[in-house]
């Protein structure tokens, strides 16, 4: 049976991202399944919650939580020592099987992080310098340095979770310790990645600005995974997603 584990923080009635993520797994997924949401009360049936109070008062809250849910997820037995880690701002697109899953997916190899991104970057000064900090530490330990924050479904093992907070000091809110976790974890246990999104198309649809009905049917259409952002989720990309999830 596969687990699928959605960390989940309440943004208020904005929309119906986890519901409608969750119903993506529903009709999508080809095989046993159980889901789990870790934090916030989910509000849909059907899913085992699991209660954690949002993390605060810390240099960096929100990388904090996150660290602090994984633990939770690992301490946690009702949950499977291997698991696809999910957020509500992905939706799958079509059949797909637990193999798919497993897929180790990148966006792309950092060759240099202090010249990785360019003006035309859209990423926030403070998550680029989270992102320059973990691409120098990798290369301090020996390990590559792959971009692995896809924003698609990912699979992890609890041990190695374990093993990457520990190994990384990631529980310990210091800014030395704001490191990217899906980059730390890939890198340590694997030299390249089976998939490489710039080279792949076909898996993953982004949509981070407002578009209209034709462009979203010829970008998204035929693709693994969406992830979007609240800039891209006007109408017509709600609508597009609760068409595709029509039972």
């Amino acid at each position: 049976m596969t687990h699928f584990v959605y960390v989940y923080a309440s943004q208020g009635v904005l929309w119906e991202e986890l519901y409608r993520s969750i119903q993506s797994v529903h009709k999508f997924f080809q095989g046993s399944k159980k889901i789990f949401v870790v934090g916030d009360k989910p509000n849909v049936r059907g899913v085992i919650h699991i209660k954690h109070d949002r993390t605060v008062n810390v240099p960096h809250p929100k990388a904090a939580d996150s660290i602090a849910k994984l633990k939770m997820i690992v301490a946690d037995d009702r949950i499977n020592e291997e698991f696809v880690y999910m957020h509500d701002d992905m939706i799958i697109l079509k059949p797909c099987k637990e193999a798919d899953f497993r897929v180790v997916r990148a966006n792309d190899l950092c060759v240099s992080p202090g010249l990785y991104f360019t003006k035309q970057s859209k990423q926030s000064s403070k998550w680029k310098s989270f992102f320059m900090r973990s691409m120098t530490v990798l290369k301090r330990n020996g390990y590559p340095m792959w971009n692995y924050e896809t924003h698609t479904p990912r699979w992890f093992n609890k041990t190695r979770v374990t093993e990457v907070i520990e190994k990384y000091g990631m529980d310990k809110p210091t800014d030395k310790a704001q490191v990217l976790f899906a980059s730390m974890y890939y890198n340590t246990y694997f030299k390249e990645p089976q998939q490489v999104l710039t080279k792949n198309l076909n898996i993953k649809a982004g949509v981070y600005e407002p578009h209209e009905k034709m462009w979203l049917e010829k970008n998204i259409s035929g693709k693994l995974f969406l992830n979007y952002d609240n800039t891209g989720l006007n109408n017509h990309l709600k609508t597009f997603i609760r068409h595709l999830l029509k039972l």
